[in-house]
């Protein structure tokens, strides 16, 4: 402000950004320089050590991979081949703080990212699995414009009064999306029907009444699923009576409850695959506990859980229509083997494979509800449909959300690289490829217990058990070099199962009132 006029100088303020903002990318480019001048002269790669031979493979690398069992499928479309990346001699993948591990600690000094924070030699990096997606067009204009409210609404509340961040206007368009963008991508684009979907509240966007559209959206699809709903979540917290559940209030558990008790009645094929990280990514027990408690709630456990009403409702057997899963990984590091859960942080559903769901929202009471966190979703339809088998029925399916679903289940097989037996991955909703699916997942499950003794597992029933489980023998320990043939020759991607029997003999593993995580609000972990 000037003491003579009282106006307030906009320029001078914008002066002294620019510079403050010069100043710091200065700053950083100086520590990246040393950072590239230290990797250079160590000439140190620790991937060297991590590779390891397909057990598909005569070799080191990959071959490029086709599956000359998908002929319908071909004659629509063909799917790009494969490359395994080259590994490169200098320096590290994983800079700094991307070199991380969420169960071993959570981030810190992150302004000091290029530091490492743990020690590569004996702790392996946690692998994270995600989902994201281009959209091009007027979907993206709907995209932009949520950006603009959600930057207005905190502006508002922020940062009101400092003009160096201004209030954004939408930009008007008179003519339709017009542009020629297929010559910005070198891969083939496909044409989708696609719908922006949002969580938003008063709080969040300045609605005057709370958006719910992606929870919609998800019962919507699951409601309407004619053979196959494929989940992959970050968090699985949800309910089958929303009246009567005075913690947890979406109807997700619910809508796929009823869907499934239709096909049930109707005695026809319907399967539900669901994808979550083995355990909460955190690295303290009481917060793991916590979610994995709400999560345990919503399938298995008690009587608003999705097994439950499925067998109160006559279902003899409700793994014949739904079964969960997580993701392992492992490698040798420092001569040693070592493993590590994926986390999945995906936020994706494929149905039929003809719509999709991607977004930012996970399945759980906060992001769902809209008047907590605030989220954004695109929901696609696809608009290039193709003849396809699906339950041994010919049907019509689409190009891009068939593709996907296929890319994702040949990686979680072990066939995205190579497929020697040809395994078609194409009707997920046969009885043969539903059991393989699950055998799969069963065999790589019980060699990761032999191998490692991992955390979570089925064969820990109670917190006695878990308190010893990892220090018991396992081949990793006595006969490492056994241990390593046997993930070698017998594990198949990276699908395992989901621990539905964890800590089923207590009674209740939420964590103690008397901890900080038990006297928190429910709200904090649904």
């Amino acid at each position: 402000m000037s003491g003579k006029t009282g106006r307030y100088d906009l320029q001078s303020d914008l002066n002294e950004i620019d510079e403050i903002e010069f100043s710091k990318k200065e700053k950083v480019k100086r520590k990246l320089s040393r950072l590239k001048k230290t990797m250079k002269r160590k000439g140190h790669n620790p991937l060297s050590r991590l590779k390891r031979q397909s057990s598909n493979s005569d070799s080191d690398s990959y071959s490029d991979y086709s599956d000359s069992g998908d002929e319908e499928a071909k004659r629509s479309f063909t799917e790009e081949i494969v490359e395994y990346p080259s590994i490169s001699n200098e320096g590290y993948y994983w800079i700094g703080k991307d070199y991380c591990n969420s169960y071993k600690a959570d981030f810190k000094d992150v302004a000091q990212f290029y530091q490492d924070q743990f020690d590569r030699n004996s702790t392996p990096r946690m692998p994270w699995r995600d989902e994201g997606l281009v959209v091009i067009g007027e979907a993206a204009r709907d995209l932009a414009r949520h950006f603009i409210q959600r930057w207005n609404q905190c502006k508002r509340e922020k940062v009101r009064h400092i003009y160096a961040y201004p209030f954004l206007l939408p930009k008007s368009y008179e003519e339709p999306f017009d542009y020629d963008y297929k010559s910005w991508f070198k891969d083939q684009l496909i044409n989708c029907q696609v719908q922006m979907t949002r969580s938003l509240d008063a709080w969040s966007g300045g609605l005057s009444q709370t958006e719910c559209s992606i929870l919609n959206s998800y019962c919507d699809l699951i409601n309407n699923a004619e053979h196959f709903i494929y989940i992959e979540n970050q968090f699985f917290v949800t309910t089958t009576d929303p009246s009567r559940d005075n913690e947890v209030k979406n109807m997700v558990g619910n809508e796929l409850v009823k869907r499934i008790m239709r096909a049930f009645r109707d005695r026809k094929k319907f399967r539900v695959y669901v994808v979550l990280p083995l355990l909460p990514g955190f690295d303290n027990p009481n917060a793991i506990q916590a979610v994995q408690y709400y999560n345990l709630r919503s399938i298995v456990n008690g009587q608003f859980s999705i097994y439950q009403e499925l067998k109160n409702q006559g279902v003899p057997d409700p793994l014949e229509f739904i079964t969960f899963y997580g993701m392992r990984n492992w490698a040798v590091l420092m001569g040693k083997l070592v493993q590590e859960i994926i986390y999945v942080h995906s936020k994706l559903m494929i149905v039929d494979d003809k719509y999709v769901i991607c977004g930012s929202a996970n399945i759980n009471d906060r992001s769902l509800l809209g008047k907590r966190d605030s989220e954004v979703a695109a929901v696609i339809k696809d608009e290039e449909l193709f003849e396809s088998v699906l339950g041994g029925e010919k049907v019509m399916v689409g190009k891009y959300a068939n593709s996907l679903r296929k890319k994702i289940f040949k990686l979680h097989l072990g066939v995205y690289f190579n497929n020697p037996n040809k395994l078609d991955v194409q009707d997920c909703v046969s009885d043969e490829f539903y059991q393989h699916f699950r055998s799969v997942s069963a065999q790589n499950t019980k060699v990761y217990d032999e191998v490692f003794k991992c955390l979570p597992s089925d064969n820990i029933i109670n917190f006695e058990t878990l308190a010893t489980y990892v220090d018991q023998p396992c081949l990793s320990k006595t006969d490492p070099v056994k241990g390593k043939k046997e993930l070698d020759e017998k594990v198949k991607g990276f699908l395992v199962d989901f621990p539905l029997q964890f800590l089923c003999k207590e009674k209740s593993f939420f964590p103690d009132i008397r901890t900080p995580e038990g006297l928190v609000p429910i709200a904090m972990w649904t």
